[in-house]
């Protein structure tokens, strides 16, 4: 549950902190006449962060994914399905997470890439938690 409450978060953040830095930087005047040079990276963060919705959400219920897949009884075919579904769910959000951090790294933006870098930071996070954590082998919770 805590997963979904900080990841939801987190988008929320970006969204939100988005739409104000712009917001500011165009009462300001720091964009050009039209405001179109910024309009195509505000849709693509928005169009991401609805592309990489569905896998946040294994994110979120990963734990449960993975006690079905320790339910199998062959532990090693269990062990590379998780690292399998692990890579399929981290990999897009990661890459995404570290190239919107990167892109947003300029001037009067800094405030939408540190939330970038803590969301980064936290699936960073959860990716270790989830693939190195001792999992949900039912022999490591034997008394």
């Amino acid at each position: 549950m805590y997963r979904a409450v900080i990841i939801g978060f987190l988008l929320i953040g970006i969204v939100k902190i988005t739409w104000n830095v712009v917001e500011e930087n165009l009462m300001a005047g720091i964009y050009a006449g039209g405001g179109d040079s910024i309009n195509i990276p505000i849709l693509g963060t928005m169009f991401l962060i609805l592309f990489v919705s569905p896998l946040l959400c294994s994110i979120v219920y990963f734990p449960k994914i993975a006690k079905k897949i320790y339910s199998f009884k062959n532990k090693l075919c269990a062990r590379i399905l998780k690292i399998i579904a692990v890579h399929i769910s981290y990999s897009p959000c990661l890459c995404l997470s570290f190239y919107g951090s990167l892109y947003w790294t300029r001037p009067h933006h800094m405030v939408i890439a540190y939330w970038f870098y803590i969301t980064l930071l936290y699936l960073i996070f959860l990716f270790n938690k989830d693939l190195f954590g001792k999992g949900y082998d039912s022999r490591a919770n034997r008394v």
